[in-house]
């Protein structure tokens, strides 16, 4: 059986960072109120939209040429900006058509940490 890290490195063609894979492993999802991180977890039915990370690249790589090398981790619903990771360098990128694009942090776990948890309390899904 395939772990979580694995699942979506192979269906995204992409290595997952560190930081990342322990996040889909602890989560899955992320689920607070008000926000959400795209992962993979069990209780998913499709691999094919969102909250799914597999579904959301996909998404955003046809419509929107999303390059390879990043995945998308969250939708701010803020002028079509998803918020992704680069696979190479394991920055973390907003990317919008309309914002541009920009560095936000140095790595998933400073983003995670201060935006997502900095925020909220506590996730409807921990475990």
């Amino acid at each position: 059986m395939l772990s979580r890290k694995q699942i979506v490195e192979k269906a995204l063609g992409v290595r997952v960072p560190t930081q990342y894979g322990i996040f889909l492993e602890k989560y899955g999802i992320y689920r607070a109120p008000g926000v959400e991180v795209f992962g993979v977890n069990d209780e998913l039915l499709s691999y094919d939209g969102m909250p799914c990370v597999i579904g959301a690249t996909e998404l955003r790589r046809r419509r929107h040429g999303l390059p390879h090398r990043f995945i998308a981790l969250h939708y701010t619903g803020i002028e079509d900006e998803f918020i992704c990771l680069d696979t190479e360098d394991e920055k973390i990128y907003s990317i919008s058509r309309w914002l541009g694009d920009r560095k936000i942090a140095d790595s998933f776990d400073e983003w995670f940490t201060r935006d997502i948890l900095g925020r909220r309390t506590k996730p409807m899904n921990e475990q």
